[in-house]
């Protein structure tokens, strides 16, 4: 797909999807990857990766700068595109995209307004209840909850179910909502649906999904993303997604977190996550790698759409978890090693091997901190 050279550019701002995005790109030895850091703090273990070729660190990036900064760090790396791992970073590769497409090609970003519902969680529930999709119950912290338990408490942006706090009853919720100031608009309250979780991954352009994957978590923990999943196909779940993408007019990649609510017996949005995820490496195992598919599509290079297949994926540990239920256990649970994080680590393995180093070290920092 790639027969000449192709330089990348990822502005980033230390987040943990850089180094998924970077492996992405394994096993093309024609493109070479940099990335922009705008952050004061050390770049995270991304920095350790094989593929990558250079970081470029500016402590601050934001509207004033964003123009300057981007199109000299385009010149130093001779970037063929640029790839944002932020909804932030979007918005500004978006309002500036008139300059920066003289000197780059930026990697197809959505529009301002719609990142605007899509980026904050009360602001989408609110959409798809307007639009009569399938919604949540769900109430300012500050008004009185009239629905059941247990409810969430929930940030309007975050990342990996950070700041969600299950509340039980009527008691608990009294003494959350008292650490909150009247009035904030940070926080909301959202009922909690029994049933499952389901996402759509997909690649879109003017509102039409160009590829797409279909996965659903397998190792359940509450409130936070399952580090098993299994791909599989589901025309109607499909159909509902095309629904909402093309409503909004939906441009770029983003992957969207469903709950199936098992008392209404629909899929409800829940998170609408507008930039690469951590597991784009399980769509890649199933055919679609979604970075590499679309830096050819930014970039003009002819490509089949693809399919997907069905399977399963798990992240590091718990396929390390898996394989020995394997070994020691009468039941048999469906894993294949190429379709694990491992696979990608045995072939870039120096970041994982500093977390393991990091966290043997950090109880006796610690102790030497303290005496």
């Amino acid at each position: 797909m790639f027969s000449r050279e192709v330089n990348i550019l990822i502005i980033d701002n230390n987040s943990p999807f850089v180094l998924p995005l970077l492996r992405s790109f394994s096993g093309y030895r024609n493109i070479h990857l940099d990335v922009l850091l705008c952050s004061d703090r050390k770049p995270q273990l991304f920095s350790y990766s094989r593929y990558l070729r250079k970081i470029y660190q500016i402590s601050v990036l934001n509207k004033d700068n964003f123009e300057e900064v981007v199109a000299e760090t385009v010149r130093k790396s001779n970037a063929d595109l640029v790839i944002p791992t932020m909804e932030w970073i979007s918005e500004l590769l978006y309002l500036n995209r008139a300059l920066l497409e003289k000197v780059v090609k930026i990697h197809p970003v959505p529009e301002p307004a719609t990142l605007e519902i899509t980026g904050n969680k009360w602001n989408l529930n609110q959409w798809l209840e307007k639009n009569d999709f399938p919604h949540a119950v769900t109430a300012r912290i500050y008004n009185n909850w009239s629905g059941g338990y247990p409810v969430l408490i929930k940030p309007v942006r975050g990342i990996g179910g950070e700041g969600i706090k299950q509340i039980n009853n009527s008691d608990e919720l009294k003494s959350a909502i008292g650490g909150y100031d009247i009035g904030d608009d940070g926080y909301f309250l959202q009922e909690y649906l029994q049933g499952y979780d389901i996402d759509l991954s997909l690649f879109a352009i003017n509102g039409k999904i160009l590829f797409h994957t279909i996965h659903r978590g397998i190792i359940f923990r509450p409130l936070i993303y399952s580090k098993g999943i299994e791909f599989i196909k589901n025309s109607d779940f499909f159909t509902l997604n095309e629904t909402i993408i093309h409503k909004l007019n939906f441009t770029g990649i983003a992957n969207l977190d469903f709950r199936y609510d098992n008392e209404r017996k629909e899929y409800v949005l829940i998170d609408f996550n507008a930039r690469y995820w951590s597991s784009v490496q399980g769509s890649r195992a199933m055919g679609v790698n979604f970075p590499l598919l679309a830096t050819a599509f930014s970039l003009g290079i002819p490509f089949e759409y693809p399919d997907y297949r069905t399977g399963h994926y798990y992240f590091t540990t718990t396929a390390f978890k898996t394989l020995l239920k394997n070994l020691f256990s009468n039941r048999r649970y469906p894993i294949n090693l190429r379709d694990t994080q491992l696979k990608y680590i045995y072939k870039d393995p120096l970041p994982e091997f500093i977390y393991l180093i990091q966290q043997f070290f950090k109880p006796i920092r610690h102790l030497i901190q303290g005496s």
